[in-house]
C-alpha cells in the first residue's frame, strides 16, 4: 500500500467552497506559480519526497486562500498535496504524491515560545529556538492495515495522535484484528525539543521550551545546539486520559537550521550614533572597565580582561576546514569571597548571549551534553544540549569550576586535550587481524574523505565499518560489535607508557582513562595517575573462532612459520623449505605433507646440511598458491623472491579452536621448551611474541613476553594454563614435563591470576559470618589464606559453602546480592594483570587516535580491557555540536585559601591540561592591607546607603530625601555605560566589526614573543608557547573591536601584552627562580621541582644499585646535601610514588618499579 491512498477530504472545508474548487485552487496555484520549480524539480532535488511552498507566493496568488491555509491547516494541506499530486512534475511518476514544506509564514504567526498559547491550537505557528534535545530517528505508523482473523477482510486506518486507531467491527461481525505490520505505511519520526534563544531572557528568567515532532524527510536535520526556524501545527498531547490539563507540541511542516546572531539586538539608528561616539571616546576602556561590576571595588585588570573577552577577537576559518578560535576564555581562581561569583553574574548580564552555571548543578546535560531515556513516552535515546553548546556564539559563566562533574571534564579534555592511543599502537579487530591504529585510522579517513566530521584538533570518521572486541563492564564479558566511529587528534608532547604482567606495553595520552580494580571494583584512573603494583583490568580469553581454515593448514603453518620459507627458484618452481634438526619433528612433518599430498600435487625432497639439519624442500604450485593466497599477511619478502615468516597470520587469530590448536601443537614441536621452571616458546621478534601470546589467549591460555637477548620467549604461566597447553601438545614427548611443571604449579597454588585482596577479604568475612550464625568450625577459610594467594576455585568453593547455608540468615538479600557482584568478576572472562612500569614518553607523532565501541566504551586489545575515548556521544546517537562559546571560569583552592608561598596552580584541582586551554588566569587573593581594607569597607557601605536611600525615597518614608541625592548616592555604582546599550554596543561589534593586524602590531607582539623565549632559553625554561602566542592575538583584535576599529594598532597590542603579563606574574613565575616557566601550566611542576625530582631519584637509583631499598631517613640525609629541604623531599617522594617510579615495600623504606 502506497503513502496517500484511500484518503478523502472532508466535504465542506471551512472559509471557501467545496473539497473539488479548493483543490482546483491549488491546482491553478502550482501551474502558474511554481511552473519553473516543477519542470526541472528531481534535476535540482533528486530523491526529494516534499516541495518547499513559499507562503508569500500563495499570498498574492489568493490571500483568502492563504488565511484558510493558516487556521485550518489539516483540510486544506491535504488539498494542496492533492492538487500537486495531479500537476506534471517532471521526473516523477502521474500521481505521485509530495509532501508540502510551508516557508516564510506571516509574521504575526512568528511567536516567542512562550506567547505559543491555547488560542492558536490546530493552526499553523512559527517559532524560533535552540535545539535542545534530540531523540533517536523511530518508525511510526502512519496508515495501518488491519485484517480480521475471521474472514480476512483488510482495513486501512489513518493513524493520527499518539494512540493506535483499529476498526469497530468488521463485516462478518467479528472484533478480533491483526496489524499487518509489512502491508502499513511508516514513517521516519524523530522527536526535538527546542528552547528560547537564551538572548531573549533577562537575568535569572527561565527559557521556556516545546517538543516538536519532525516525520520524514524532517528527521535527522538539526542537532543539539543548532538554532532553527520551525513551522508547524500546534497540536494537544493528553498527558492523562483523567485531567483536563493537556501539553502541547509542533507537528513540524518544516524545520530550518539558520546563522543569526544577536538580530533581536541590532541597535536603532540612534544608539548605532551613540555606540560610535563611546568608540571613538578616548576614555572607552576605563568607562568599560567601570561598567562590569560597579559593585565590586577594584580589580580593574580582571575587569579590563572580561571586557576584552565580551568583545571577543576574530574566528578565522581556511580552506580544508581547519579554524582558528577567536573566543578568549578567562579563568579566575581566588579565595572565597572576594567578588569572583558576582563578576562571573554580571559578565553574564552584560553579554548578548550567554549562560550561568554552577559547577555542581550545570543542568541535567551538564557541560556539554548527555545521552538519556527519553522522559517524553517515546522510548530509546535521547542528546541533550549542555550549556557550552546553548550558548555557543556567546559567554558560558562557569562557577565552581574545580566541581564539574567527571564526565564534563573529561568531555572538554576531549575537546582540548584528546584522550587516545599512539600510532603504533596494534589494535586486535573482531576477525583476528592485527592493525597499527594509526595505519587503519589514516587509512579509513583517506577513503571516506567525504564523510570525516572536523572539528578543533579533531577529525572523526563516524561508522568505519570494522568490528572490534567490545567488552561489557556489567556482565565482564567480551562481545563482537561494530566501532561506533574511528578519530585522530593533534597530538600532545608526552605519552604515557605503561607495562603490565603479561610484557605488553600501551602507550596512550596522560588523560587517557585506565581500567583498575581499586576500592572494591573497576574503576577508569587516568594514565598519569596509574601506578606499579595496581591491578588492571583484562580478559582470560579472547571470543574469535569464526574462520574456517582447514587443521592440517593450520598445522602446516605451525611448523612453517618458526622453520620454513617460501621463493621461487631459478628454474621459476614455487618452493616451501622447512628445516629441522630433530627427528622427532621430522617424521610428524613428513606425515603431515604426505597426508597433504592427497589434496595437492607436491613433489617432495630431503637434504641433510651442516648446521641447518634435515631440510624439506616442497615444490608445489597448489600449495604455494593456498598459502601465500590465505595467508599472505605471514611473510615479507627480501626484494629477491625469498619470504620468511614474520607475523602469525590473521587467519589463524581467527580460526575456529580446533586449528589453533593444531597451529600451536606443530609451533611448539619446532620452538616449544620445556625446563624444570617454565614452558614455553621462544620466537625471533617482539611482534611474533605478541601474535603467538594473542593466539593462545583464544584458547585460554595465558603467557609472559619477555627479552631474551635478541630473541623472545612467550612463557605460559599458571597451573591451569600449563594443564591447557600439555593437553595441546599431548603427542609430543615432552608433554609430560609440561604437566609435570603443572602439578607443582597446583600444589603450589600457583595460578598466575592475582585475585583483589579485598574480594578476599569480602569473601571471608561472609564466611566468618555464616560460622558465628552456625557455630560450625569450617575449614574451607583455610583456602583463603594461602601465602599464593587464593585462586579462583578457593573464591568459588567459598562462595559455594556459603549459599548451601544461607537459609540461616533471617534476611539474606544483601548477602546474595555481594556473591552475585563477586561471582561475576570470578567466574566472568576478567582477570587481572599486574602494572609492573609507567613512565611518561616523548611522542614526535603529529596525530593520536582512538576507535569509539557505543555503548560500552571499552575494547580488547593486548589480552586487556582499553579504555576508548569519553565522547558526548552515547547510547548510539553520534552526533557533532555547535560550541563555539568563550568561557569565563572561577575557581577555588582545594584547601580553602592560597597558600602564599606555592604556586597557585598546584592548589587548585584542575588538570594542567584543562588549564593551558585558557587563554588569561587570574589570581583573586585575600590580602591584609589596612589601605585597601579601608577602602572596600568604605565602598561596600556606600553600596548599601545608596541601595537604602533609593527603597527610602520609592517608599516614601524619608521626605527629606530629593530625587537628586539619590542619584547622587547611586554614581559610584551605577555602571558608566548603560547595560542595554552595552549590550547592543558587544552585539555590534561583533557582527560589524573584523579587525586585520597592522605591521606595527604584529611587530610588537612578536618581538615580545620572541624576547620572552629569549629569556627562557638563557634559565633553560619554557616561559610561552604559540598557544599564547595565539592568545595575544585575540586580545589584541578584541582591543580594536572596542574601538570598532577594523585595525589592530600597536596601542591594541600593547594592551594585549600589558594584559597577559600580569597574568603570567601570577602564574607562571617560579617561585625559587623567579623566571617565567609555562610547564607550570602544562606539567604541574617547575623546571626546578623538575630538577630537583630528577636528584633524588638518581639519589635511589645510585644507593639501589648497590641495596635491595634505600631508607627514607638516609635519602632525606643525602638530599640535604644537594640543597633539598626535608619537606620537598618527602614531597618528591609522594609525586614519584604517584607516577608509579618507586613504591614502598614497606614502611619508611623505598625501592625503584620496574
Amino acid at each position: 500500500m502506497e503513502e496517500g491512498e484511500n484518503f478523502q477530504l472532508a466535504d465542506g472545508p471551512e472559509n471557501g467552497g467545496s473539497t473539488a474548487e479548493i483543490v482546483a485552487k491549488f491546482e491553478q496555484f502550482f501551474r502558474v506559480m511554481y511552473k519553473k520549480e516543477l519542470s526541472d524539480f528531481t534535476l535540482t532535488h533528486p530523491n526529494a519526497t516534499s516541495i518547499v511552498v513559499d507562503f508569500r507566493k500563495l499570498e498574492a496568488f489568493d490571500y483568502k486562500l492563504a488565511d484558510a491555509l493558516l487556521d485550518n491547516p489539516k483540510i486544506y494541506l491535504d488539498a494542496m498535496e492533492t492538487a500537486l499530486s495531479r500537476v506534471e512534475v517532471a521526473g516523477l511518476e502521474p500521481g505521485t504524491r509530495l509532501r508540502v514544506r510551508l516557508a516564510n509564514i506571516p509574521p504575526d504567526r512568528n511567536l516567542l515560545v512562550r506567547d505559543i498559547r491555547a488560542e492558536y491550537i490546530g493552526k499553523i505557528v512559527g517559532t524560533e529556538g535552540l535545539v535542545r534535545q534530540i531523540t533517536t530517528v523511530m518508525p511510526k505508523l502512519k496508515v495501518a492495515r488491519w485484517a480480521c482473523r475471521h474472514c480476512g477482510k483488510t482495513y486501512d486506518i489513518l493513524q493520527e495522535g499518539s494512540k493506535l486507531k483499529r476498526p469497530v467491527v468488521c463485516v462478518c461481525g467479528k472484533k478480533d484484528f491483526e496489524l499487518l505490520a509489512d502491508e502499513s505505511v511508516w514513517i521516519d519520526f524523530q522527536k526535538i525539543q527546542i528552547q528560547e534563544p537564551i538572548e531573549h531572557l533577562r537575568g535569572g528568567e527561565q527559557a521556556r521550551f516545546i517538543d516538536v515532532h519532525l516525520e520524514g524527510d524532517l528527521v535527522n536535520k538539526v542537532k543539539p545546539g543548532d538554532r532553527v526556524d520551525v513551522v508547524g501545527i500546534l497540536e494537544l498531547l493528553q498527558q492523562d486520559g483523567r485531567k483536563t490539563v493537556y501539553g502541547k507540541y509542533i507537528q513540524a511542516l518544516n524545520i530550518e537550521p539558520v546563522q543569526k546572531e544577536f538580530e533581536e539586538l541590532e541597535p536603532t539608528p540612534e544608539e548605532v550614533k551613540k555606540i560610535k561616539e563611546l568608540a571613538r571616546d578616548p576614555e572607552i576602556y576605563e568607562k568599560l572597565v567601570k561598567s562590569i561590576a560597579p559593585t565590586i571595588w577594584g580589580h580593574e585588570k580582571i575587569k579590563e580582561a572580561i571586557a576584552l573577552q565580551l568583545f571577543g577577537g576574530v574566528k578565522k576559518e581556511y580552506s580544508g576546514g581547519t579554524h582558528i578560535r577567536g573566543n578568549i576564555h578567562v579563568l579566575l581562581l581566588g579565595d572565597p569571597s572576594t567578588g569572583k561569583s558576582q563578576m562571573l553574574r554580571y559578565a553574564a548580564r552584560i553579554a548578548p548571549k550567554s549562560i550561568y552555571v554552577a559547577g555542581k548543578t550545570a543542568s541535567g546535560a551538564g557541560l556539554t551534553a548527555s545521552a538519556e531515556k527519553d522522559e517524553l513516552g517515546e522510548g530509546g535515546w535521547v542528546i541533550k544540549a549542555g550549556a557550552l553548546v546553548l550558548a555557543s556564539g556567546g559567554i558560558a559563566a562557569v562557577d565552581e569550576f574545580e566541581k564539574i562533574d567527571a564526565k564534563d571534564r573529561a568531555a572538554l579534555h576531549e575537546a582540548m586535550e584528546q584522550q587516545s592511543y599512539e600510532h603504533d599502537f596494534e589494535i586486535l579487530l573482531a576477525n583476528g587481524k592485527k592493525v597499527k591504529i594509526g595505519e587503519l585510522v589514516d587509512r579509513l579517513m583517506e577513503v571516506h574523505r567525504n564523510r570525516v566530521v572536523k572539528g578543533k584538533e579533531t577529525e572523526i570518521l563516524p561508522d568505519p565499518g570494522i568490528e572490534v572486541v567490545g567488552y561489557n563492564l556489567k556482565d565482564f564479558k567480551p562481545v563482537r560489535i561494530r566501532a561506533d566511529r574511528v578519530s585522530r587528534h593533534l597530538a600532545p608532547r608526552e605519552v604515557v607508557e605503561i607495562e603490565f604482567s603479561n610484557g605488553r606495553t600501551v602507550r596512550v595520552t596522560p588523560e587517557h582513562p585506565v581500567m583498575l580494580w581499586r576500592n572494591g571494583g573497576v574503576v577508569e584512573v587516568q594514565a598519569s595517575d596509574v601506578r606499579a603494583g595496581d591491578l588492571a583490568l583484562a580478559v582470560r580469553s579472547y571470543p574469535i573462532n569464526d574462520e574456517d581454515v582447514d587443521p592440517r593448514l593450520a598445522r602446516f603453518m605451525g611448523f612453517l612459520l618458526p622453520g620454513g620459507r617460501i621463493y621461487r627458484d631459478e628454474n621459476g618452481a614455487n618452493v616451501i623449505e622447512f628445516a629441522t634438526e630433530d627427528e622427532d619433528t621430522a617424521r610428524e612433518f613428513r606425515a603431515l605433507v604426505e597426508e597433504m599430498g592427497e589434496s595437492y600435487d607436491i613433489e617432495i625432497s630431503e637434504e641433510r646440511k651442516r648446521g641447518r639439519g634435515l631440510i624439506f624442500r616442497i615444490v608445489s604450485g597448489g600449495l604455494y598458491n593456498r598459502i601465500t593466497w590465505e595467508f599472505h599477511d605471514a611473510f615479507h619478502g627480501n626484494g629477491n623472491g625469498l619470504a620468511v615468516p614474520q607475523r602469525v597470520p590473521q587467519k589463524i587469530l581467527g580460526a575456529k579452536n580446533g586449528a589453533k590448536k593444531e597451529f600451536i601443537s606443530a609451533y611448539y614441536r619446532v620452538r616449544g621448551t620445556v625446563s624444570a621452571l617454565r614452558a614455553g616458546f621462544t620466537v625471533e621478534s617482539r611482534e611474533m611474541g605478541e601474535d603467538l601470546q594473542d593466539v593462545l589467549y583464544c584458547l585460554g591460555i595465558h603467557s609472559q613476553l619477555t627479552r631474551k637477548g635478541n630473541k623472545y620467549f612467550v612463557a605460559v604461566q599458571g597451573a591451569e594454563s600449563l594443564e591447557k597447553l600439555a593437553e595441546i601438545i599431548k603427542n609430543d614427548k615432552r608433554s609430560e614435563r609440561v604437566s609435570l611443571l603443572a602439578r607443582k604449579a597446583r600444589r603450589a597454588g600457583d595460578y598466575r591470576d592475582p585475585i583483589p585482596q579485598d574480594v578476599v577479604r569480602e569473601v571471608r568475612e561472609m564466611v566468618e559470618v555464616i560460622e558465628k550464625i552456625s557455630g560450625e568450625e569450617s575449614r574451607i577459610k583455610s583456602r583463603l589464606r594461602k601465602a599464593a594467594g587464593a585462586s579462583r576455585e578457593d573464591i568459588t568453593a567459598c562462595l559455594d559453602w556459603v549459599e548451601e547455608r544461607l537459609g540461616l540468615l533471617e534476611d539474606d538479600s544483601h548477602v546474595r546480592e555481594k556473591i552475585g557482584r563477586i561471582r561475576g568478576v570470578i567466574e566472568g572472562n576478567a582477570r587481572f594483570l599486574t602494572v609492573c612500569r609507567v613512565e611518561k614518553k616523548r611522542y614526535g607523532e603529529k596525530w593520536v587516535y582512538d576507535v569509539t565501541v557505543e555503548p560500552h566504551h571499552l575494547f580488547v586489545s593486548h589480552g586487556l580491557v582499553l579504555h576508548n575515548t569519553v565522547s558526548v556521544a552515547k547510547a548510539g546517537i553520534v552526533t557533532t555540536f555547535k560550541a563555539d562559546t568563550a568561557i569565563l571560569a572561577a575557581a577555588n583552592p582545594k584547601f580553602g585559601r592560597f597558600d602564599p608561598y606555592e604556586n597557585p596552580i598546584l592548589q587548585i584541582n584542575l588538570e594542567p591540561t584543562l588549564l593551558s586551554r585558557f587563554d588569561l588566569i587570574f589570581i583573586v587573593k585575600e590580602v591584609l592591607d589596612v589601605e585597601r581594607d579601608r577602602k572596600i569597607a568604605r565602598h561596600i557601605l556606600q553600596t548599601h546607603l545608596a541601595g537604602e536611600k533609593k527603597i527610602a525615597y520609592m517608599k516614601g518614608v524619608d521626605s527629606s530625601l530629593t530625587a537628586e541625592e539619590v542619584e547622587e548616592a547611586e554614581k559610584h555604582v551605577k555602571p558608566e555605560i548603560d547595560i542595554d546599550l552595552l549590550r547592543k554596543y558587544i552585539a555590534y561589534a561583533r557582527t560589524h566589526v573584523f579587525p586585520q593586524l597592522t605591521e606595527e602590531a604584529m611587530k610588537k607582539i612578536e618581538d615580545f614573543y620572541v624576547n620572552l623565549r629569549q629569556l627562557g632559553k638563557k634559565s633553560g625554561t619554557v616561559p610561552t608557547t604559540a598557544r599564547q602566542l595565539e592568545a595575544l592575538i585575540r586580545l589584541a583584535e578584541a582591543s580594536a573591536r572596542v574601538r570598532l576599529s577594523n585595525l589592530v594598532t600597536e596601542e591594541d597590542a600593547e594592551r594585549a601584552i600589558r594584559l597577559a603579563q600580569a597574568s603570567m606574574e601570577e602564574i607562571l613565575k617560579d617561585k625559587e627562580t623567579g623566571v617565567f616557566d609555562y610547564d607550570i601550566i602544562t606539567t604541574g611542576e617547575s623546571k626546578s621541582k623538575r630538577e630537583k625530582m630528577k636528584i633524588v631519584l638518581n639519589i635511589i637509583r645510585t644507593y639501589t644499585a648497590e641495596h635491595d631499598s634505600m631508607p627514607v631517613e638516609d635519602l632525606v640525609e643525602e638530599a640535604k646535601t644537594y640543597g633539598i629541604e626535608e619537606q620537598d623531599v618527602y614531597d618528591i617522594i609522594e609525586k614519584l610514588k604517584k607516577n608509579g617510579e618507586i613504591y614502598e615495600p614497606r614502611p619508611g623504606v623505598l625501592r625503584l618499579a620496574g
